[in-house]
């Protein structure tokens, strides 16, 4: 199993094995652990989305190989534009399977995605 980084910190961005890569992603600065001010939820999507992107490409995969992308938002209020925003960055899919729970967060995102790629070799 290999541990990945995050470039600018020592923080574990995931791990990956020879079939599977585990991601946990949120909008938080990896270096500081705190949140940028005057983000949308919207922006926080964006930014988990891009992260989870780069991540999948230093384990050579891509948003095509996510198997399943659990999504935590601080409240359910959260959830529209959280949908528009994760809906249109995985367009035009094969969407992962998905399960949205609420639950506090932590430097106060209101954001976070738990992913699971699979390494078909494809």
């Amino acid at each position: 199993m290999i541990r990945l980084k995050h470039e600018d910190s020592d923080r574990t961005l995931g791990s990956v094995t020879k079939d599977y890569a585990f991601f946990v992603v949120n909008a938080a600065d990896s270096k500081t652990g705190k949140l940028p001010e005057g983000l949308s939820v919207a922006d926080e999507t964006r930014i988990c989305v891009e992260k989870l992107e780069a991540a999948l490409e230093k384990a050579g995969l891509t948003l095509n190989d996510l198997a399943k992308c659990n999504s935590f938002l601080a409240e359910d209020s959260y959830r529209k534009d959280f949908w528009g925003t994760y809906n249109k960055m995985l367009a035009p899919g094969p969407y992962p399977a998905r399960c949205t729970f609420v639950t506090g967060l932590p430097s106060g995102c209101r954001v976070q995605l738990d992913a699971v790629a699979v390494n078909t070799g494809a």
